[in-house]
């Protein structure tokens, strides 16, 4: 069963099931909401967003919007393994028959009722698809999280799409899935406090965060901030979105700030970080 990994986003205009997993759908990934818009004016297509960032803006451009625990992507592809996988060898098998599913839906905040939705969304669909964003593969366990879809890739009908910015060796991992050994996947990374999540660039460092974030940030709307992340540190704006939940905000910065703080944009995209007023 196992089909070709895509790294062209037009392939999803032929989808009748799309999911978008840790890509937003907004003028940040252009040619990625277009295309899922154009699967579901052609084609009727169901679109299961799942992102952590809860931003109503986004929202209505989906079938079903699921969200997700930042740090649980690798719990998130145990269950779509869980979930989605059939017809797999004895090793794959045994390795899901021991997936403790209680304990990553509660880490993942994802209810098995939600994956049997999306289950059930996909049935007689055709060209069923699953989009894979950078953001997932920065994650410090990319590695088993390469080889649980390289499962999804080899033992289902879901054709993976992987952002086209992606490295290479990410891809050819999930392409060539051969029975590698699959680490168990336990004690998910929580990111309490205040994150952020690294959003773009613009002309001027902005962090934009929902009425949540600022008040576990203890800041208002326009502040003059200082993020922190370890002995790293960037000078910004609050700027509040009622449109955005959670506690999580995005992060634009100046290209040149990011030529200064490299950090901001290595690694995982998210950042467990401290907030400070400028002159409290």
């Amino acid at each position: 069963m196992s089909q070709k990994v895509s790294n062209n986003l037009s392939t999803i205009t032929n989808s009748e099931f799309v999911i978008v997993f840790g890509s937003m759908l907004d003028n940040t990934n252009e040619e990625l909401s277009s295309s899922v818009q154009k699967a579901i004016k052609n084609n009727n297509a169901s679109v299961v967003y799942m992102h952590p960032v809860d931003d109503k803006k986004i929202q209505n451009n989906s079938s079903s919007y699921i969200k997700y625990e930042v740090g649980s992507e690798e719990g998130i592809c145990a269950l779509l393994v869980e979930y989605f996988v059939k017809n797999c060898d004895d090793i794959i098998e045994e390795y899901i028959d021991e997936l403790d599913i209680g304990y990553l839906s509660a880490e993942t905040s994802i209810g098995e009722e939600e994956f049997e939705d999306m289950v059930e969304l996909s049935i007689k669909k055709k060209n069923k698809m699953i989009v894979i964003s950078k953001d997932i593969l920065g994650h410090e366990k990319v590695l088993n999280i390469s080889k649980l879809l390289g499962v999804l890739n080899k033992y289902s009908d879901i054709t993976i799409v992987i952002d086209p910015s992606v490295d290479d060796k990410n891809l050819n991992l999930i392409q060539n899935y051969n029975n590698e050994y699959l680490e168990e996947v336990d004690e998910l990374e929580a990111y309490d406090g205040t994150v952020i999540y690294n959003y773009g660039q613009s002309d001027t460092n902005e962090l934009v965060g929902g009425a949540s974030f600022a008040r576990v940030a203890k800041i208002n709307d326009n502040d003059e901030i200082i993020i922190k992340h370890g002995d790293k540190s960037i000078k910004s704006k609050f700027r509040q979105d009622l449109k955005l939940q959670g506690t999580i905000a995005l992060n634009v910065v100046t290209s040149e700030e990011l030529k200064n703080n490299d950090w901001i944009n290595s690694g995982y995209s998210y950042k467990q970080v401290k907030i400070e007023k400028v002159n409290a």
